[in-house]
């Protein structure tokens, strides 16, 4: 019998750490394999405020976050490609989908979860990772019978709007609800704390989950679909 488990796939570190960083945590606690797929090493991203870095060493920075935080949440492993950052889409498509079929293969998870085809909030690493993972799910899903899930992570649209964004199509419109106990949020919180060091975004949702205390992480599942209205509360088959 295949052991129920989650793969994430995502564009840079501190993905694994935002919305559904709480719910991932949970699940690993409970003992439920956690594997996270990331295609870069954020090595475009911010140097802090004030820097801690420079750009030349960010890479290797947030390589080190992420593998704090992978570690923190309690994930079982970390597959780290060595794309750029921001040049996704300059990456060959079979290139990236055969990376990414392979872990899948390696893992054989019965849940991915993968960007949404906007990537929340329009960015191309996003967008692209997002496309090759939905691709990789359809083509091994006859060949890996465990593999049955697929879900995108969402923001319901009233704390889109709170935050001053607009999130359009599925991923503004969750139809799964996870909790997210208090011992996972705090894993998420800790986790944050590594990528907070350089990136603001990072920074600011913590401080925003340190004050909200949440209980739940949103998500959309697009695989299989649900029945209009209904609310999924389980990530795994």
């Amino acid at each position: 019998m295949t052991t129920p488990g989650i793969l994430c796939v995502f564009a840079h570190p501190d993905d694994e750490s935002f919305g559904m960083g709480g719910a991932l945590a949970g699940y690993a606690m409970r003992g439920t394999p956690v594997d996270l797929l990331c295609a870069t090493r954020g090595e475009a991203g911010q140097l802090g405020d004030p820097p801690v870095t420079t750009q030349e060493q960010l890479g290797v920075v947030r390589e080190a976050a992420l593998r704090d935080a992978v570690r923190v949440l309690g994930f079982r492993d970390l597959s780290l490609l060595d794309h750029h950052d921001g040049q996704l889409s300059d990456v060959p498509y079979e290139t990236l989908l055969g990376e990414v079929m392979d872990v899948i293969r390696r893992v054989r998870p019965t849940t991915v979860i993968t960007f949404g085809p906007y990537g929340i909030y329009g960015h191309p690493d996003h967008i692209r990772i997002a496309a090759v993972t939905r691709d990789a799910f359809a083509r091994l899903r006859d060949a890996l019978p465990e593999l049955q899930r697929l879900y995108y992570p969402a923001v319901p649209r009233q704390i889109a709007e709170a935050s001053g964004r607009e999130i359009p199509g599925v991923e503004g419109t969750p139809n799964t609800e996870i909790a997210s106990p208090p011992e996972a949020l705090a894993a998420q919180i800790a986790a944050l704390a590594f990528h907070a060091e350089t990136q603001l975004d990072a920074r600011g949702m913590r401080e925003r989950l340190i004050a909200q205390r949440p209980t739940v992480a949103y998500l959309y599942r697009a695989e299989p679909p649900l029945p209009e209205g209904a609310v999924d509360r389980s990530l795994l088959p």
